[in-house]
């Protein structure tokens, strides 16, 4: 029998009143493929007033239901409605819950908040739905509670066929969750922001995967494609790009990314032009194109640069390599095709400046990028020096309009920090929370301005207590990276930033070898290769030789240590110290290794979440 509550409830003993208020917004989520849920309707609709918003979720369930706004698109530190019908009572019951979670360990709570802030407005459930409409503040003054705002944020919805047994007892693991973007409270000009007028775009380039053949028995498969950017007859700028999406693969489609390749890449390289390309693949392709170009994550659709700005696409660039690098959420097992892509827009009425692309990060990924096994959190730090900022900024500087921090496996999160001298402005970009599997660019509102002589400064923090050895840098799932792609105006000539640490700083000082340990490793490489090594002054040719010498060595040295906490802490203030590195300027002109003297920054602490009064 259906349950339905009215929606004008009055608590007079409380004097509180809740009305209903229109749900003028609808988002229709992915359906679910699988289960007794699949192929029906899962919606989220939800409405505004000054001072409360009211969401209704309906989903193909007769258990639990959930919506959890995200810092990021992972579960941890989720702010989420919980509800249910329950089977026993007809109790229409809503929860405010909060989620910690650490992953790399199994851990996930889901617990009560202290501060109750959902409020039920009414529920009921069929034989194939439940559906459930609850109000809140948009200002709860709860530390646990995040924030409407008028920008899109992640969206978790989940659900459990099965009702829990009490209301304050454990929860049953969902039966399906996914993620989508949702702007909560759009403004008019939202929907349009710097969208450019149809007319004004005169050539469309596409970069698609082609006729990717996603197979049964691995939830988390990438694919990348490899395509040539056409003849052009004279210089463009996109205004933005749409993701083309295959419809029928939608509830598989979990991001996307479109990488330019460097110019010493060539199609023998790769096996193929469609390949697998994901973390435990072994392909070399992200390691030689990593000029990232456009991305989309499901719930997002088309991004339009800012109105006075535009991607440069010059004559000179035909034939340049692109790659297109899909990840799929096979959770259902299925099997299926996909040509799915992203599409720039291009027009021939040049904007005030070029866009551009600037890495910032950890230059090296070989052994001297090392991370101790069996850890829960573990920093390493990589600055941008202030050197580099002044040789090739404009003198009115930059502004940052878009951030994609980036790891692999073992990130468990990030912040991209901004100095100028002492001064520190606040983050441009903070992820706590990192998830390889869930990662994307985020908008910087307004552009964060940066001038000449600025530093940036990337921590990255992770986790690795289900590791035996260590985690050297590289492009591999058994490897780790820490940089951040940003995108901004006008372009300079600096195209990567960032810090190199020398192999030999890592040994001494990181790992505090002495002398004789030193000579035990250098053994395994040719003397005049370890001279090198040990006075600092490595050729081209040595880092891939001594990588593949000193990683079984070094692996086996690492192992055999006992780490304690002051131990480890040596080997991550190694990554800290001013000493243990050189700047590196990687621009127009070749690369730069600069003398720096920064400030001394320590690690990022992340604020307690504000309450929003």
């Amino acid at each position: 029998m259906a349950i339905l509550i009215a929606c004008i409830v009055e608590i007079l003993s409380l004097l509180f009143v809740v009305q209903c208020i229109q749900l003028s917004h609808r988002q229709s989520l992915p359906p679910a493929t699988y289960g007794q849920s699949a192929g029906k309707l899962v919606e989220i609709a939800w409405g505004v007033n000054q001072t409360h918003i009211e969401v209704q979720l309906a989903y193909p369930t007769l258990g639990w239901l959930a919506m959890g706004l995200s810092p990021n698109g992972g579960m941890d530190q989720s702010d989420v409605l919980f509800a249910y019908v329950d089977d026993r009572t007809r109790e229409v019951v809503v929860q405010d819950r909060w989620i910690t979670a650490n992953l790399a360990q199994g851990q996930v709570n889901l617990a009560l908040d202290k501060q109750q802030d959902w409020i039920m407005v009414s529920g009921m459930k069929n034989a194939t739905h439940t559906v459930i409409r609850a109000t809140r503040k948009l200002k709860t003054c709860d530390s646990q509670d995040r924030a409407f705002g008028s920008a899109a944020v992640p969206v978790l919805y989940s659900y459990n066929f099965k009702t829990p047994a009490s209301k304050t007892g454990p929860v049953s693991q969902h039966n399906v969750r996914g993620t989508v973007s949702i702007n909560f409270i759009p403004s008019q000009a939202d929907d349009t922001k710097n969208k450019p007028d149809p007319r004004d775009i005169k050539k469309r380039i596409e970069f698609r995967v082609d006729n990717v053949q996603v197979v049964k028995g691995k939830k988390n498969q990438y694919y990348c494609t490899i395509s040539q950017i056409p003849a052009l007859d004279k210089k463009y700028h996109a205004y933005g790009y749409e993701p083309l999406l295959n419809q029928r693969n939608l509830p598989h489609l979990h991001h996307m990314d479109a990488y330019s390749c460097d110019d010493s890449f060539t199609e023998d390289q790769v096996d193929g032009r469609t390949f697998p390309c994901g973390p435990e693949d072994g392909t070399i392709i992200m390691s030689v194109c990593n000029n990232l170009l456009g991305g989309w994550q499901s719930g997002t659709g088309a991004t339009y640069y800012p109105s006075n700005a535009g991607l440069p696409f010059t004559p000179d660039m035909a034939g340049k390599w692109v790659v297109v690098q899909m990840h799929y959420d096979n959770s259902d097992d299925s099997e299926f095709s996909d040509d799915s892509g992203i599409r720039f827009l291009l027009s021939d009425k040049l904007r005030q400046y070029d866009a551009g692309s600037l890495t910032v990060g950890a230059m090296d990924i070989d052994l001297s990028f090392a991370i101790p096994p069996e850890q829960p959190v573990f920093k390493m730090q990589a600055q941008c020096p202030s050197e580099c900022t002044k040789r090739y900024f404009p003198k009115d500087g930059i502004k940052i309009f878009g951030s994609t921090l980036h790891m692999h496996t073992r990130g468990s999160g990030a912040v991209l920090r901004h100095f100028r001298g002492t001064r520190e402005f606040q983050p441009i970009d903070v992820n706590p929370s990192f998830d390889y599997n869930r990662q994307g660019g985020r908008e910087v509102s307004p552009p964060r301005v940066v001038l000449p002589g600025d530093r940036l400064v990337l921590q990255c923090n992770y986790t690795t207590i289900k590791d035996t050895t260590p985690i050297f840098g590289g492009e591999g799932s058994d490897e780790e990276m820490c940089m951040v792609f940003l995108d901004y105006f006008p372009k300079s000539d600096l195209y990567d930033c960032g810090a190199s640490f020398p192999l030999i700083n890592l040994l001494r000082s990181g790992l505090q070898m002495d002398r004789n340990t030193l000579q035990q490793l250098g053994k395994a490489l040719p003397a005049a290769t370890m001279q090198r090594l040990l006075n600092g002054q490595l050729n081209d040719r040595d880092p891939e030789e001594i990588k593949a010498r000193l990683k079984g060595p070094l692996t086996t040295y690492i192992e055999d240590q006992y780490w304690t906490p002051a131990k480890v802490k040596v080997w991550e203030d190694f990554y800290f110290n001013r000493e243990s590195y050189d700047g590196l300027c990687i621009g127009a002109n070749g690369m730069d290794t600069v003398e720096d003297d920064p400030p001394l920054i320590r690690p990022y602490v992340v604020p307690a979440v504000k309450a929003e009064c």
